[in-house]
């Protein structure tokens, strides 16, 4: 049910919506885990001014680098 309404938000430029569908996506609670879904929505976030999403988005960014360098 929450994803379907931040899911909602989020289209329509929601940041802190976009914000919660990306940790949503990260920690696969509602959704099967998808961290480049949750990538693209912290980016979203991120380019609406959250901060937070910001620095979620360089660690996960940094974290799929490591995992594809494996």
């Amino acid at each position: 049910m929450a994803f379907t309404w931040f899911s909602k938000a989020a289209n329509l430029g929601y940041g802190d919506s976009a914000f919660d569908l990306a940790v949503l996506y990260e920690r696969g609670e509602g959704v099967p885990q998808n961290l480049q879904q949750a990538l693209r929505w912290y980016d979203k976030a991120s380019t609406a001014g959250d901060r937070e999403a910001t620095q979620r988005a360089s660690l996960l960014r940094s974290n799929l680098s490591y995992v594809a360098n494996q």
